[in-house]
């Protein structure tokens, strides 16, 4: 995963209140969050090892 933009990562610290609030709103797509959230997964997987799989492929189809 990579390229997401700073507006992705600041949703990705929100509740999860207040990313469908963003979403509903259209301030951000679902496919956008997915991606962020993603990329989260990846970067604190490496140092915490919290997740045995993470399924990008599925989750952005899921996220569309």
């Amino acid at each position: 995963m990579g390229d997401t933009t700073p507006r992705g990562r600041d949703f990705a610290l929100r509740t999860l209140v207040g990313a469908a609030d963003a979403i509903a709103s259209g301030e951000i797509s679902s496919v956008e969050l997915t991606r962020a959230m993603l990329e989260r997964a990846h970067r604190l997987n490496a140092s915490i090892n919290c997740f045995i799989r993470i399924e990008d492929e599925l989750a952005l189809a899921e996220a569309a």
